[in-house]
């Protein structure tokens, strides 16, 4: 005990150095653990815990409740994983649980990890059989907290003692559950009661995995309710003895955090805290919500931790990835010559009910193509209609219940026409955020306001409605998501967005022709109407095209004023003929659905066989998947060169990355493969460290003999001829990728090499990490006399000892330095947000991360209505401000940072730019930026031109940590 009291007395500042160190050596400082916790079963609690307001003793004003429905659990646990959760922990107001309700409990705890969440339950005391049925049922955590020393117990809780207590932990341990177990303070402990506490956990005869440390939330109505404050820094304390004492826990920043400021939660990180409470509510006390959780996050530096077990056995996914490296590619199918060598199974297709094939809509096809022709010649509006589409039109709108509805060329067309018909300045947009890309980028560049909600999270759609808003407003989702399979709570949708009086909009792409009477889609299976409809035929119906349903008058407006419908060319006659052919295939189809449904049970049943994780879908789109690295990356390579491929879902949370078989070809750039070895993404592990690039010491040899490099863009291989001086450079290069010293490597480029300032801030970053600049608007464009445009970008790369990549991939340069707008309007060629992303776009397949430099500024006017900042919150990029040490850029950047934070961009944080070695007023012009910025200071770094010796590279090494 003298030891544990000697930490808690240790100087602040030495005690969480300690820690920290401590905590660097388990654990990635970077990374957070989110759970989400949910009371299944509130109040009427029978104990006497002080601090409670559940208990049956206190009057709160809580009402109890029953034990929750499964499917309401499930329903919560799915919100959770769309949020962000990897750990779903649930509560219940009980001494100890009734076997009556044990088949339930078993039934919650297998729903949610067959989602891919870890489960944890905390349900009072247990006995060995329940804690046994638990484990069997797959319960990955049990919590039962200590609550305070052994000493202190009594003046807390009388109902149960502290041995029935240890004696449950003891009964999970030998279950096979992992224990989580933490105490509170702020109950009227002294600090030796805090020590006695941390010794018992971490004596106890395996630590807990977990160790939640709340600070009293402070409920009037229970006998705590006027007990004073909590001091920040005790608490701290507490975090960082913890720390100290059970170095390879996660140390859970619990209650309390509602209360407490950024500063103390960042204090509390640093501490060794690693794992939160993520929503709104904990139990039945407030906790900060998830945005501003994320907010903080990114303030920090910090990022949601993704668990192993989240996505399946690690060990399943390294023998699968061995599979798929040593399978025999002859017995693939040729995707170059495109005929099969060897039958191939097809999982990629989105022709769900096998129609692309069907003799009577073949037949049609060339039928209508004999009457009509194979082109429409011409728009709509012009010659392009014929009594086919008409015909068409009409079955559509019958059979699915609307006034009209109008055949557009494509789904990606017609929502794009849709949203940016309808949407004017003064409306809102709110889109669930997974809504599909031809929705999203059609929001984003209309002058409507936009918002979005969590995926089906109708609360959270429920909380954008009430907002007040002067004009109408649009609701966004899908039937079927494309690229989780998952179904939206449409009833539930369309009752908020009518009691709103809002306008609902449903793409039902991939439910159509597959869900409902006859065929009819999602909405017709779940009984509601919106107010659009968007159907495509490229899915169930085995062709291509869409059709927007609506009433008349919004069919009207949108023939008039849709340019995608206007100025597009129609749909061919004898496409619309064979549309209506499959339309009587469809409606007369069960036997095609009852077929599909057999498929995907069968699908998914092998799936199980093969120790294959499986997203919860129960629809036609199954997601694959892989969280190992080694798995992934192999699936990809493996994928290149076969029929089967794997579109890479973008999301990629620290190095978990979510793969689906559907139907978009792969990254190209994990199409470079060579006899040597092969190029794929380089992932960051911990600190600075860098894993492994996928390149053989064969090809790094060959480098050096050739004097040549290899570049891999885009799936072709180019041979680039090096001068003695280059090759070294590139060696340097490859070999700090190789090694995974980032330090050494930098070290190498700047002996070699001595570049300038801006070569040396560009070669740090590629370093270490495959990136790429980008300018998407340059003004002050000049040609020089050997007629090569004189940009930026282009004069970095000049000269640069390397061609660095730093591209404009769309080059909109104007010549005359000043605003891009007002050049841009005397040119006629105006800014668009979709110019500018396609760049992003057409990066994302060469970078792990791109360095976008502003439009002359952050806040640059790109049009009358729009800024280089809007397009900036579009792509939710985070802004680093680089800040002179200056007395002039005190104020200048003061307000910048007011202004980012104003127009809702993430501020992830600052960096001193221009640091001297000694002066009394730099040292307090850098206090003082350091007190009023509402950012962390990131790093410091020298002025450009004052770089000359190797001192600066640690500088830039930190900034290359920092901004990849």
């Amino acid at each position: 005990m003298s030891q544990v009291t000697a930490l808690f007395k240790k100087p602040l500042l030495d005690l969480l150095f300690e820690a920290q160190q401590t905590h660097r050596q388990h654990f990635d400082p970077r990374q957070v653990q989110v759970s989400t916790l949910l009371s299944i079963k509130t109040g009427a609690c029978p104990e006497d815990c002080k601090y409670c307001p559940q208990s049956a003793r206190y009057k709160t004003g809580l009402e109890a409740e029953r034990l929750m429905e499964v499917e309401q659990v499930l329903d919560s646990a799915r919100k959770a994983k769309n949020a962000g959760s990897t750990r779903f922990c649930m509560g219940a107001a009980w001494k100890n649980p009734h076997e009556r309700d044990m088949p339930y409990l078993e039934q919650m705890v297998q729903g949610v990890r067959a989602m891919g969440l870890e489960t944890c339950m905390t349900l009072g005391t247990l006995t060995e059989e329940q804690a046994q049925r638990l484990a069997s049922a797959g319960l990955d955590y049990y919590n039962h907290n200590l609550d305070t020393s052994p000493e202190f117990y009594g003046n807390i809780i009388t109902t149960r003692t502290y041995q029935e207590r240890l004696d449950t932990l003891d009964k999970v341990r030998d279950a096979g559950i992992k224990v989580c177990s933490g105490g509170i303070v702020g109950l009227g402990e002294t600090v030796t009661d805090r020590a006695g506490l941390l010794l018992q956990l971490a004596n106890l005869p395996t630590p807990p995995e977990s160790v939640p440390i709340n600070m009293l939330v402070k409920v009037k109505g229970t006998p705590l309710a006027d007990n004073e404050d909590v001091d920040a820094f005790d608490f701290i304390r507490t975090i960082a003895v913890a720390r100290i004492m059970m170095p390879t826990s996660y140390v859970r920043l619990s209650a309390g955090r509602e209360q407490m400021s950024e500063q103390t939660q960042a204090m509390c990180f640093m501490a060794g805290a690693n794992s939160i409470f993520y929503g709104c509510k904990l139990l039945t006390t407030p906790n900060p919500e998830e945005d501003k959780d994320l907010q903080l996050f990114r303030k920090l530096g910090l990022n949601p931790q993704q668990t192993t077990t989240e996505m399946g056995d690690k060990e399943q996914q390294e023998q699968l990835a061995g599979q798929i490296l040593n399978a025999d590619t002859d017995n693939y199918y040729n995707a170059a010559a495109r005929k099969p060598s060897h039958p191939a199974g097809q999982y990629a297709r989105n022709d769900y009910l096998g129609l692309s094939h069907h003799p009577h809509i073949v037949e049609a096809w060339q039928k209508g193509a004999m009457q009509f022709g194979v082109g429409s010649g011409g728009s709509g509006h012009v010659t392009g209609y014929s009594r086919a589409h008409q015909e068409f039109e009409a079955q559509l709108a019958d059979w699915l219940g609307f006034e009209r509805a109008l055949l557009f060329i494509s789904g990606y067309t017609a929502n794009q026409a849709v949203i940016s018909a309808l949407a004017q300045k003064t409306d809102m947009l709110i889109a669930d955020k997974l809504c599909h890309a031809s929705m999203m980028e059609a929001a984003i560049q209309s002058p409507a306001q936009l918002r979005r909600f969590h995926h089906n999270d109708v609360q959270a759609l429920s909380a954008q409605l009430v907002k007040p808003h002067e004009g109408e407003r649009l609701v966004l989702t899908e039937g079927i998501f494309s690229m989780d399979g998952d179904a939206a709570p449409l009833p539930d949708i369309a009752r908020a967005t009518r009691q709103a009086g809002g306008w609902l909009m449903v793409d039902d792409a991939h439910g159509i022709g597959v869900q409902g009477l006859e065929g009819r889609g999602s909405c017709n299976l779940q009984k509601i109407k919106p107010d659009i409809l968007v159907v495509t035929f490229g899915k169930a119906f085995g062709g291509s095209g869409a059709a927007v349903l609506c009433r008349e008058d919004v069919a009207t407006y949108l023939l008039q004023f849709a340019r995608h419908l206007i100025y597009s060319t129609a749909m061919p006659p004898a496409q619309a003929v064979s549309l209506q052919a499959a339309l009587k295939v469809i409606q007369q189809g069960d036997e095609h659905r009852a077929k599909l449904a057999e498929n995907i049970q069968r699908f998914r049943q092998g799936a199980a066989r093969l120790s294959l994780n499986l997203a919860d879908s129960g629809s036609a789109i199954q997601p694959l998947i892989l969280v190992d690295k080694v798995a992934v990356a192999a699936a990809f390579s493996r994928a290149a060169g076969s029929y089967e491929r794997f579109a890479e879902l973008q999301r990629v949370c620290g190095d978990n990355l979510l793969a689906e078989v559907t139907n978009r070809p792969a990254a190209s750039v994990l199409d470079a493969g060579c006899g040597t070895g092969w190029y794929s993404r380089i992932w960051r592990d911990r600190g600075s460290e860098v894993l492994a690039l996928d390149i053989s010491k064969a090809m790094l040899e060959r480098c050096r003999q050739t004097q040549s490099a290899h570049r891999f863009l885009e799936g072709d291989i180019e041979s680039v001829p090096l001068d003695d001086e280059q090759v070294d450079l590139a060696w340097s290069n490859l070999a700090v990728q190789w090694c995974g010293n980032l330090q050494q490597g930098l070290s190498e480029l700047y002996r070699v090499t001595k570049p300038g300032g801006c070569a040396l801030l560009q070669a740090a970053n590629t370093a270490g990490y495959r990136s790429v600049g980008y300018k998407p608007v340059a003004s002050g464009s000049e040609m020089t006399p050997e007629g090569i445009r004189n940009s930026d970008a282009l004069a970095l790369q000049r000269n640069s000892a390397v061609k660095l990549p730093y591209e404009e991939i769309n080059p909109l340069a104007f010549l005359e330095p000043t605003s891009p707008h007002i050049i841009s309007a005397e040119e006629q060629r105006p800014i668009t947000f979709s110019a500018m992303s396609a760049g992003l776009e057409k990066l994302a397949h060469k970078a792990d991360w791109i360095q976008v430099e502003g439009a002359g500024g952050w806040f640059t006017p790109l049009s009358d209505t729009t800024t280089f900042a809007e397009w900036a919150i579009s792509e939710q990029l985070p802004v680093i401000l680089v800040v002179g040490v200056k007395l002039g850029c005190i104020n200048h950047a003061m307000l910048t940072a007011q202004a980012v934070l104003a127009a809702g961009l993430p501020l992830a944080g600052w960096i001193a730019n221009g640091v001297q070695p000694a002066g009394k007023r730099h040292a307090e012009y850098l206090a003082t930026l350091k007190q009023r910025l509402p950012a962390p200071l990131l790093g410091e770094i020298p002025w450009l031109e004052d770089i000359g010796d190797q001192t600066a590279l640690g500088h830039y090494l930190n900034l290359t940590v920092i901004t990849a």
